[in-house]
Parts: structure tokens; C-alpha cells; sequence
């Protein structure tokens, strides 16, 4: 039996995984040093990893996105052809 690759959605989470901890490694100190409080803060005024811990992570939330916007992880990566045919005219 073949194995199967895995699905789209693991391998746009190591993108964005990767790509974010290179940013982190470029980022100044100060800036880390605030993502960090913010994760700590989060956690002991929530109780650990939960929902509402996690929705308080803005600035984490606010480079994964800049990552995938930036590296372009988005709709495109999921579709392997295009659907609808379109000339070009000149």
C-alpha cells in the first residue's frame, strides 16, 4: 500500500509554523520579550491553554496572520487547477 501525502491543511501549518519561528529568530528582543508576557499573562489569568487564553493572544494572532499573508498561504493553496477557462485577448 502507498502512502498517502498528507493533506493540504498540515502542510499550510508548517508553513506558517516555519515561516513564523523565522520571523520570531529576526524579530528585536523587545518585541519578543512582549509576545512572551502576553502568552504568560494569558495563561495564568486563564488557567493554561483553553479558548479564552487564546483569544487574548493578539499579538501572536497578529504575526501568524502577517506570515500567512505575507508568504502567501491562503485559498490558492488549495486548489491544484483552475475551474474556469479564460482567454487572453489582445
Amino acid at each position: 500500500m502507498t502512502p498517502h501525502p498528507p493533506p493540504n491543511n498540515h502542510r499550510t501549518s508548517s508553513i506558517i509554523g516555519s515561516h513564523a519561528l523565522f520571523e520570531i529568530a529576526c524579530m528585536p528582543q523587545s518585541d519578543i520579550q512582549r509576545i512572551r508576557e502576553e502568552i504568560t499573562t494569558a495563561l495564568e489569568e486563564e488557567g493554561g491553554w483553553n479558548k479564552p487564553a487564546l483569544a487574548r493572544l493578539w499579538l501572536l494572532d497578529s504575526l501568524l496572520r502577517e506570515v500567512a499573508r505575507v508568504y502567501g498561504v491562503g485559498l490558492s493553496e488549495y486548489f491544484g487547477q483552475s475551474f474556469l477557462s479564460v482567454g487572453i485577448r489582445a
